[in-house]
C-alpha cells in the first residue's frame, strides 16, 4: 500500500495520480501490529510511528524492500474512491513523478487532484492524466458541498465531511 499525503482530504475523492519525487529513496516495510505492507519516502517513517516506537528492539516494523522514487514511476493503483475510476482507469491512478515531492513532512508521495492545486493540474497534464483541453474532475460546488458525482457524500459541505473520511480512511 502506498501511503499518500494530503492537506486537503476533501479532494480524495477527485484523485488521478500519486506523485514521488524521482532521486528520493522509498521503502515498503511490513507493520507487524497491522499486518500489512506500506511504501513511503524513508526518511518519513516518524510520520507513521512515534520516536518510542522509532527506537524499539525490535521496532515495529521491517524494511523488506527499497526503491528510487523513478523505480515507482508508471506503478498502477487502486484508487481509494471509484467515483471517476471509469473515466480515467485508462490513463490515471498511477504514480508519476516530480521534484516538488519533499522529504521533510508527509509520506513523501503526494495525492494528486488536478482541480485543486497549480502543481496537481500541472503533473497531471505532464502525464496524460488528464489534457490541457479537459476540465479535471471537480465534485464541489460553489458553496464548498460535494455534487453528485460523489454520491456518498452528495450536498455535504467539503469540511463537515472532513470526520468521515477520516474515519472511511484511518488504517
Amino acid at each position: 500500500m502506498l501511503l499518500a499525503w494530503t492537506t486537503t482530504p476533501w479532494t480524495l475523492p477527485s484523485n488521478l495520480g500519486l506523485c514521488v519525487h524521482p532521486s528520493y529513496t522509498y521503502i515498503k516495510i511490513h507493520d507487524a501490529t497491522r499486518n500489512s505492507n506500506f511504501i513511503l519516502q524513508e526518511d518519513l517513517l516518524h510520520t507513521i510511528y512515534s520516536a518510542k516506537e522509532l527506537k524499539a528492539t525490535p521496532p515495529p516494523f521491517k524494511v523488506v524492500s527499497k526503491y528510487k522514487g523513478e523505480d515507482l514511476k508508471g506503478w498502477k493503483y487502486v484508487p481509494l474512491f471509484n467515483y471517476f475510476a471509469e473515466k480515467y482507469q485508462h490513463k490515471a491512478f498511477k504514480v508519476v513523478l516530480d521534484g516538488y515531492v519533499t522529504n521533510d513532512s508527509g509520506t513523501g508521495i503526494v495525492h494528486q487532484a488536478p482541480a485543486f492545486g497549480e502543481d496537481d493540474h500541472r503533473i497531471a497534464i505532464v502525464n496524460g492524466l488528464i489534457t490541457k483541453e479537459e476540465m479535471p474532475p471537480c465534485p464541489v460546488d460553489e458553496i464548498g458541498r460535494f455534487t453528485k458525482e460523489v454520491s456518498d457524500f452528495e450536498g455535504q459541505y467539503i469540511k463537515a465531511s472532513l470526520s468521515i473520511l477520516h474515519v472511511r480512511l484511518n488504517f
